[in-house]
């Protein structure tokens, strides 16, 4: 219980712990990135203005030694040229706008934009022209301005002109365009949320990017801002200034060192820490609900701690589980592998059962005294046996085709009892009750043996010591049979007072490979076959349980319809019925050709052998008025078998009596569904008359 609230407090701290740390570094990190961003953004900037201003200046000294100390006179006199030498210098320069020289009272003496100067003009309200005009020397950068002439925006790189004694003789002033600076910003902030600005040390924007306002805001100076211009550094940063869009920012500055401009490129706090809430985000999506997840958990653990034995118990119980499904999967591996073998050994035995059996009714006819022999008796017993052999291995393999037919559960039932005590042992009494008015189901016999042996085994191995196995067969309610098509149904209910099985179980022991017994003691295919049994017929198998109660499964059969149709060997030899005509007998085995031939023959038919059905076809449609019946094997070497021989003369000469016979049980559910006469190896010769003579009846009927 120690470990497991340490478990609990560490599955709780632990995530916690590891966002806060990661929420922690990745915050310094956007911050780092973000003034490396501005820092680079800034620089970037700050060298491109300073290279703009100083080819200001240049030109500014240019003029200031090319007028000299002339007087206004002479500078009007010379306008021509200078206008020509101003234009020539500032069609140059992208950024330039206007070139003037003022004198001092801010009148025009010259300029690269007009020809001669408007006389009305005057500059003296100028801030920059007021401000040389105090005896100030030096370059003066202005505020934005908007021309007076052509209404363009602009900022002034001004300085004051004098003559050799200090007397002021005026001002020269390059006009520069903020737009070529909005357009060099903008590649450089490019598919980023950098903001530059290019601004006065009075907090006076000159130009900014992006700028909503067409570069006429004011930058209201804030404490920050001031604070770090007075520290007179070329490049720092700050934190918190919001004058710009008022948004707290990380700003970088460059101060240009010979001019009172200021370069700054600054994030918005949001525009920094956006990818790091969705980081956040997704962090906290990832990390609270693993803690919770971790915590319930724990917490559940720590409820479970005193069912742990069980638990382990449990897993080893499922452990075993599926080595046993494995071993069953295995062992159903090798049942259909023996199921295939085995389709082929019955036909081969079967076809060496029926010499034998037909050779031994020939011989008793043709030596009458010999008939009630013990040595003949002993072989038709072993003729028996071997079929009863045949069936068994192919009821075991579960690769025998289903075979419906008339079943009396009374009669079958009884029999069964004896077989039940051997499988169930002393120490479990079988009961057995018939409800009156049952009718006969259709179902096949020997599935259904084999369904109750499995029932038999099951409540064997569920019963403890002593305990009762009991069956009860009687009339389906309605309820029971809702879902099913048909009727009405016969319920058989085969009850046990073993143990039981868990109600969580219940849904799963009709599925193949599924045991709740232990080890070597199932292959979990026993209600498997039951089931499936049931459901081939038509109907359905369903179980209930009561642990420490017992069990009962119920078995849901078809009754049985009021006529049905003979298609097999009979358990008792009906009278043999003469009769005549010609038959054509189709099989490839010449030993079984060789024993069935006579008896043919006995009946009173005369015989033409095929070897296959190709040929036997082909005899037919040479003379098919020569042949009343075929009695045809069902596989045989070549493209047409028995079943296709009898779908062909049904079509093309109805009035042929074909009755099939077969040792390959596989085949006999296709002849069943073609509504044909099977008779299967070995057969009795009053066997065989009788399914030909009904054939004959039922070709002459139609």
């Amino acid at each position: 219980m120690r470990w497991l609230k340490v478990s609990i407090a560490t599955a709780a701290v632990l995530p916690t712990l590891f966002f806060g740390a990661v929420a922690w570094t990745r915050y310094h990190a956007a911050w780092q990135d973000a003034q490396a961003q501005t820092e680079r953004a800034a620089s970037i900037a700050h060298q491109h203005v300073e290279r703009v201003i100083e080819t200001n200046a240049v030109i500014t000294r240019k003029i200031l030694e090319l007028l000299g100390d002339r007087s206004d006179d002479e500078i009007r006199a010379a306008e021509r040229d200078l206008h020509e030498k101003l234009r020539t210098t500032g069609a140059e320069l992208e950024q330039v706008q206007s070139i003037w020289v003022w004198d001092a009272h801010g009148r025009p003496l010259a300029s690269n934009r007009f020809y001669p100067v408007p006389d009305s003009l005057s500059v003296a309200d100028r801030g920059y022209f007021q401000w040389h005009r105090d005896a100030r020397g030096g370059f003066y950068v202005s505020r934005p301005l908007i021309g007076r002439t052509t209404g363009e925006a602009f900022f002034d790189i001004t300085h004051r002109r004098e003559s050799s004694d200090g007397r002021f003789l005026g001002v020269i002033s390059v006009s520069l365009r903020p737009s070529y600076f909005v357009e060099f910003y903008r590649d450089v902030a490019a598919d980023s949320a950098v903001t530059l600005l290019l601004f006065r040390k009075d907090g006076s924007v000159l130009v900014r990017w992006p700028d909503p306002t067409g570069g006429r805001t004011v930058l209201l100076p804030d404490g920050v801002l001031m604070q770090a211009l007075q520290t007179r550094q070329s490049r720092l940063t700050v934190h918190g200034l919001s004058g710009i869009d008022h948004q707290d920012r990380l700003a970088s500055l460059r101060v240009l060192e010979r001019f009172p401009v200021v370069v700054s490129a600054s994030l918005a706090g949001n525009a920094i820490l956006a990818q790091w809430y969705r980081d956040l985000l997704l962090l906290a999506v990832f990390a609270f609900p693993t803690a919770f997840g971790l915590v319930y958990v724990s917490w559940v653990a720590m409820r479970r701690t005193r069912r742990e034995l069980h638990a382990v118990q449990r897993l080893k119980e499922e452990s075993a589980q599926r080595e046993r499904a494995e071993q069953a999967l295995r062992q159903a591996q090798k049942l259909e592998a023996l199921g295939r073998l085995s389709g082929g050994v019955a036909h081969d035995f079967n076809n060496l059962l029926m010499v034998v059996n037909n050779n031994l009714h020939l011989l008793s006819r043709l030596h009458p005294d010999t008939a009630g022999s013990a040595q003949l008796g002993a072989i038709d017993r072993a003729v028996q046996n071997g079929v009863r052999l045949t069936r068994q291995l192919l009821a075991f393999s579960r690769h025998q085709a289903l075979h419906a037919e008339t079943v009396d559960l009374s009669a079958r039932i009884a029999s069964l009892l004896d077989l039940l005590r051997t499988t169930l042992g002393p120490g479990i009494h079988v009961a057995a009750q018939i409800d009156d008015a049952v009718p006969p189901v259709l179902v096949d016999a020997a599935e259904l043996e084999l369904a109750m042996l499995n029932l038999a085994i099951n409540a064997r191995d569920a019963i403890s010591g002593t305990g009762e196995f009991r069956i009860h067969v009687r009339v389906a309610a309605h309820g029971e049979v809702d879902t099913l098509t048909g009727g009405p149904f016969v319920a058989v209910d085969v009850s046990d007072t073993g143990r039981g099985i868990e109600p969580e179980l219940l849904e799963k022991v009709f599925e193949p490979f599924f045991t709740t017994k232990g080890p070597n003691l199932g292959t979990g295919l026993g209600l498997s076959q039951v089931y499936g049994l049931c459901a081939q017929m038509g109907g359905t198998a369903r179980i209930a349980s009561e642990l420490g109660v017992g069990t009962t499964v119920t078995l849901l059969l078809p009754a049985a319809p009021v006529r049905t149709e003979a298609v097999a060997a009979q358990a008792a030899d009906p009278p043999i019925e003469p009769l005549c005509g010609s038959v054509l007998l189709v099989e490839d085995n010449a030993a079984v050709a060789a024993a069935t031939e006579p008896l043919l023959a006995e009946l009173g038919c005369e015989v033409r052998h095929a070897p296959n059905g190709e040929q036997a076809l082909a005899l037919i449609e040479a003379a098919p008025d020569q042949f009343d019946y075929v009695l045809s094997d069902v596989v045989m070497p070549g493209a047409l078998n028995g079943i296709d021989l009898a779908l062909q003369l049904r079509a093309r000469h109805p009035r042929i009596a074909v009755v099939l016979m077969t040792g390959y049980a596989a085949e006999i559910q296709r002849a069943i569904d073609a509504d044909l006469r099977v008779l299967t190896k070995p057969f009795s010769p009053a066997a065989m008359s009788v399914a030909l003579a009904a054939a004959r009846r039922a070709a002459d009927a139609a």
